[in-house]
């Protein structure tokens, strides 16, 4: 059973205190009902999940932009969860790292998660690999769908939906839980892309960036899988943006 903790190079004790008095009063921006309703491919990865809570932001840059940030994402170079987690020896690239081998399923970042599907260049889903510990509670099952969809002309839209499912909690524990979980990664993860795409010519010309700067990017160990790629079906970023319609899963073949 991994603890949630260990996503950040941070102690249980210090995680517990920053939770319990770090984190903002004022929630994020509310859910979207139609956002909520949008079928993901992630969905039906856990059976009967406690709760789902999808966020959505749009950024301003194409697909293809923003997919090498996704693809790396929670791979080596960060989770891009909530910085106060973050310590000077162990934060979160704000780069591109160059060389870094394509997504495929099997990929684990430590004994957390690990890449249950995928649809490159558009949507990776982390599930748990069993249980999770997060402040001394137990959860079954957890999923992070990330979604790349096209927008208008130079822009596209991230999405993030957190599923999870918890056995013997009260209702109010979980909707705890899993309202910090939305905050310390899909809420945090989607204003950190969104600045990092949006602003990476401009520090990249300056060099203003974090790489050589710090010990590591990622506390939790990447390990790429050694099975065979499970792709839904291949396709260029630039393809996937000429048709505003996303992709329907009935035309995926579920592993």
């Amino acid at each position: 059973m991994g603890d949630l903790h260990t996503l950040w190079d941070i102690s249980d004790e210090s995680f517990r205190v920053l939770i319990s008095r770090g984190l903002p009063a004022s929630s994020p921006a509310a859910i979207a009902n139609e956002d909520q309703r949008m079928k993901m491919l992630g969905d039906g990865l856990i059976a009967d999940p406690t709760r789902c809570l999808t966020r959505a932001t749009q950024i301003n840059a194409t697909m293809s932009e923003v997919w090498p940030w996704l693809s790396q994402m929670m791979r080596g170079t960060g989770v891009y969860g909530w910085p106060l987690l973050e310590t000077p020896d162990c934060k979160s690239a704000d780069f591109l790292l160059d060389g870094l081998p394509e997504p495929q399923a099997g990929d684990r970042i430590g004994d957390l998660f690990q890449i249950a599907r995928l649809d490159p260049p558009r949507e990776v889903v982390w599930k748990s690999v069993g249980e999770l510990r997060m402040l001394g509670f137990s959860l079954a099952c957890l999923t992070l769908d990330y979604l790349l969809q096209p927008a208008s002309p130079g822009r596209c839209r991230f999405v993030v939906r957190l599923c999870g499912a918890c056995e013997h909690l009260t209702v109010q524990i979980a909707h705890y839980l899993f309202g910090v979980i939305d905050f310390l990664l899909p809420a945090s993860q989607l204003a950190r892309m969104k600045k990092h795409v949006e602003t990476y010519p401009r520090r990249l010309a300056v060099e203003d960036i974090n790489r050589g700067h710090v010990k590591r990017h990622q506390a939790a160990e990447f390990r790429p899988g050694h099975g065979p790629t499970v792709i839904i079906h291949r396709r260029s970023a630039e393809n996937a943006e000429e048709s505003l319609k996303p992709a329907h899963l009935s035309e995926r073949a579920q592993p």
